[in-house]
């Protein structure tokens, strides 16, 4: 598990998985500021108005990413993004919504199942096993 506490943290992509990433990192104790292109997602964004998030929508600031600790991004984002590769350029970590959400699974109890074909029939037969 990593230490979110008292990190500043952006997550790139609003969409459901970049909420519920926003979800986790302030349960965390992070400093969170989302951001997406599309302006529509400020009615999604009103569920947080009583928490401390910050949301940028309609374009990408640098600066949100540049002053981050981490950078969180959403499956729908290319990981060649411009902003992107600057972040990584000044060493600040870059990782997926689902790298992030993993470090909280006990490992003792966690089982993946990855691919293009087959995952519902190896979910299914897992979960018979199970």
């Amino acid at each position: 598990m990593i230490s979110l506490k008292g990190k500043k943290v952006t997550v790139m992509g609003l969409k459901r998985s970049g909420l519920s990433a926003v979800h986790l990192l302030l349960k965390e104790g992070a400093s969170v500021v989302g951001t997406d292109t599309d302006p529509s997602l400020r009615l999604e964004a009103r569920a947080f108005d009583n928490l401390p998030v910050k949301f940028k929508l309609g374009k990408h600031d640098e600066t949100d990413f540049f002053s981050s600790d981490m950078i969180v991004i959403s499956p729908g984002i290319s990981a060649v993004h411009p902003i992107l590769a600057s972040a990584k350029k000044r060493e600040i970590p870059v990782i997926g919504e689902l790298e992030l959400g993993s470090s909280f699974l006990d490992p003792r109890k966690t089982y993946a199942i990855t691919g293009t074909n087959r995952k519902c029939t190896t979910t299914e037969l897992l979960g018979e096993m199970f």
